[in-house]
């Protein structure tokens, strides 16, 4: 146990997880298609970085096949950690694209409406 406190009614325990759930793997709108050689992120697809000469190219084919509504690049910046974002970080040297996350047509008129 890191820290208790009581709280009114209620005594709050703050603990690490010795094996915690990828959140990635319950209750995703998205689908988050990733590649990077050192770390195992976003979820589980089919796609090759190698297929494609570039980010644009493989943008289009993942808007095609998998009848894409909204779709933002990846970008990766690795320095002490690792942090994931939809716009790029400032350093070049530690940071880069490493994919995409996209919502469905269908997942989104579901969820989100017409």
């Amino acid at each position: 146990m890191l820290e208790q406190k009581i709280i009114g009614d209620y005594k709050i325990i703050i603990d690490c997880e010795d094996y915690p759930e990828n959140p990635r793997e319950w209750g995703n709108l998205t689908k988050m298609i990733c590649f990077h050689r050192r770390y195992n992120l976003g979820d589980k697809h089919n796609y090759r970085h190698d297929d494609y000469n570039n980010w644009d190219e493989m943008k289009k084919d993942i808007m095609k096949r998998e009848n894409v509504g909204v779709i933002l690049p990846l970008y990766l910046y690795d320095h002490s950690g690792i942090t994931i974002s939809t716009t790029p970080f400032n350093c070049p040297f530690d940071s880069g694209q490493i994919g995409f996350i996209y919502i469905r047509k269908d997942t989104l008129f579901k969820n989100v409406g017409k």
